[in-house]
Formats: C-alpha cells, structure tokens, sequence
C-alpha cells in the first residue's frame, strides 16, 4: 500500500485464490424442549450444601426422560460477605428433552419443587417458575452445499430482469479441519524481568464470541514486548489450564492459535441450544482475563487496564 495523493492510496500486488466448489448454508431446527428451575444457597458450606441438593434431585428426578441435565453454582460467597446478596449464591438445574411431556412439570418443576423441606439449610426455591415449564429450542449448524447444486438469480425489479448467475468453475478445495499451532515463542521466562501473579487481564484485552456451536477468542495488548510476552504464554495447555473446569470432557479441545482460539463445541449446540449463561460466548474473554498468571512488574508499572 502507497500513498498516492491526499486521500488516495495505491494498492498493489494483491493475491487471491479461486473460491471453493461449495458453499456454506446454515441450518435451523427443532431440537426439542428446555427448562430450568433455581435454588438460592447462602453463606457457609456452599459446596456441601450443593452435593446435598444435587443428590437429592437426581434421585427425584427421571433422569432416562432428558438428554441434558447439568447442575451448576453460579457465583461464591466471599469472606466475610458484605451484605446478605453478596452471599447468595445460584444453584441451577437446566434439563432438555426430545418430548414435551417429558418435561411436563410432574416431571420436572415439581419435583424440584417439592424438595424444600427436606432440602439444605435454608433452602429457598425461586418464586417465579416460569423457566420451569417447557419451551421449545432449536438447533443450529453449518453445512456444505456444493455451489452447481443452487440456483443463484441476481433481481433487477427496476429492469424487470433476472440473471441468472452460473456457478463457478475455477475453484480450490477449502481446507474445512485446519490444523492448529502453537503460538510459544523462544523466549526465556526471566526474559521481561520479574514478574508478580496478577490477573492476565490487567495487561490483555480480549474479545470472544459465538461461531454457531463454536466460539472464538481472540487477545490483544497495548505494547509490542506485551505482545511478544502473551506468545510464549499462551499455548494450547495453557489455554485449557486456564479455562479450569469450563474445560471438560464433553467438549471438543481443537484449537487454531495465533492470539486467536477457536473453542469447537464450547456452546453446545448453537445459541439457542446451550446450556450456560454465556449462550452467545461473548464473556468466555472475560472470564480468561480474570485468571491469573505471571505479569512482568514492568508492564503492570505502566498502568492496569
């Protein structure tokens, strides 16, 4: 790219590669129903208190009538809480289903329900059940579709003209699997001086969100030597360490790096299918800049984000 005048610049030597033979159609459909119920836990002993009410419900519900159910905590009390809402901790029970009735409240929300008074100390149901009762979801994909098999039609209603438009015949395979590797560079870990453990994103932004079932993340920092700092971090083994229990055996670990992860199957089944709060994978980054790793003092001394 040149400079070629005021407001115009020149641009040069361009590549390209011919488009694929296919093309990508995303698909939508019924996956079944969903609901969920909430407990609120307070204070001490969360953990006992959820293995407890989890245990409880697991043998109340039928469980065969679901092919999901997860049992999440969402939150922590923290030392010496500030007030009773700083405390309070929510324990969700998300269950989808093929069929309707399987998730008819005899079923589900009244079971849950019903476990009050036999439940942990201070058990307390959410009032408003409406997430309890079924509704409907759908599932969302991406496909193929080779480009000869569509009819593509330019609409000209000024002209009354419709143009037809062939497919191509000069075309490369697109790679769909792309390999990943791995973003460490030869530094040494003394290399920027000492360092402090510190949450990564006091000197990392990021930006992430979802790719159908998949969702991306991408970092960026302010400084070259920040830069060169956060490649011989992040690799893939550190990726899952610092993504913890999110992590798990039931979800794909394929990543293509650069400061880029693509996360496969981190959203289950698309948006509209999953079963975490972060349906639309936009706070999976700011989840990882809370973790903490080893932070150069210098960079922390020019100033946190």
């Amino acid at each position: 790219m040149e400079q070629a005048d005021v407001d115009k610049v020149f641009v040069s030597n361009v590549g390209s590669k011919p488009p694929p033979p296919t093309t990508k159609v995303s698909l939508t459909a019924k996956g079944g129903f969903q609901a969920e119920a909430h407990y609120f836990l307070c204070g001490l002993d969360i953990e006992e208190k959820v293995k407890l009410l989890e245990a409880q419900l697991r043998s109340s519900l039928q469980q065969s009538n679901f092919h999901c159910l997860k049992f999440r905590t969402n939150g922590r009390c923290p030392d010496d809480p500030k007030n009773q809402a700083a405390a309070t901790v929510d324990f969700r029970i998300f269950a989808q289903a093929r069929e309707e009735e399987d998730l008819a409240p005899s079923w589900f929300l009244e079971p849950i329900m019903n476990n009050i008074m036999q439940g942990y100390p201070g058990a307390t149901f959410a009032m408003d059940a409406r997430q309890g009762l079924p509704k409907p979801y759908y599932e969302y994909w991406v496909a193929l579709l080779p480009q000869a098999r569509i009819k593509h039609v330019c609409h000209v209603p000024s002209k009354g003209l419709d143009i037809p438009i062939a497919a191509p015949d000069d075309t490369d395979i697109f790679i769909h699997n792309q390999p990943s590797y791995e973003t460490s560079s030869a530094l040494y870990p003394d290399s920027f001086g000492a360092t402090v453990r510190a949450p990564i994103g006091y000197v990392v932004h990021a930006r992430s969100g979802d790719k159908g079932s998949d969702s991306n993340v991408g970092f960026f920092v302010r400084h070259k030597d920040e830069l060169d700092r956060l490649r011989s971090i992040l690799t893939v083994a550190m990726l899952k360490e610092l993504l913890g229990e999110e992590c798990d055996g039931n979800r794909s670990t394929d990543f293509v790096i650069a400061v880029h992860f693509l996360l496969k199957d981190y959203l289950d089944r698309g948006v509209g299918a999953s079963s975490t709060y972060d349906v639309l994978g936009k706070n999976v980054a700011e989840y990882l800049r809370s973790k903490y790793v080893d932070v150069p003092k210098v960079f922390l001394e020019r100033g946190r984000i």
